[in-house]
């Protein structure tokens, strides 16, 4: 593991930070086609930076910080412009961002009581998708609403279990 910060992967999960702005604009101003594509590079790219990290080996510790952090930001601005668009309950993105500010607080006492950088695991993983999931049927719920409402529970169900989880695998099962 290296701690270059200019990595191929640490440059395409900071290029995800770049697309927060026009994601969340044109979420607000109804632009489901710029939506569309915007949202596919963003979930595409979280997918590539993390598949070239382990192929090119170039994991790196800042990489395991920088990528939640974009992960998080991203996720909060299209969020906000749901919900500013009242696509999306507010007591949702208010789950979310208390989920988050715990699971910094959680990693961060991780990280300065076993001196590692604590990693992402695959629950995490999981909720970050069925988000990804509830957004985009958010845009279309109007059409669809038995399949939004499905996802908003599904993606609340995971969002607490990986919460949990995260609790069991950094407090427990790692001391």
């Amino acid at each position: 593991m290296n701690n270059q910060i200019f990595t191929v992967p640490n440059i395409i999960s900071l290029s995800r930070l770049v697309l927060a702005w026009p994601i969340a604009y044109s979420i607000y101003h109804n632009q489901l086609v710029a939506t569309a594509i915007l949202g596919s590079i963003a979930i595409i790219s979280d997918f590539f930076d993390g598949y070239l990290s382990r192929k090119l080996n170039q994991t790196s510790q800042v990489g395991k910080v920088i990528d939640p952090i974009v992960d998080g930001i991203l996720v909060f601005a299209v969020m906000v412009a749901l919900s500013v668009r009242k696509l999306l309950p507010l007591w949702y993105l208010k789950a979310i961002v208390i989920r988050y500010a715990l699971l910094v607080l959680l990693l961060s006492y991780y990280r300065i009581t076993s001196s590692k950088i604590p990693g992402s695991i695959v629950s995490g993983k999981y909720s970050m998708c069925a988000i990804a999931l509830t957004i985009a049927t958010s845009l279309f719920q109007h059409q669809y609403p038995t399949l939004f409402n499905l996802c908003l529970l599904t993606s609340s169900g995971l969002l607490l279990y990986s919460f949990c989880d995260y609790i069991y695998v950094y407090l427990y099962e790692n001391n």
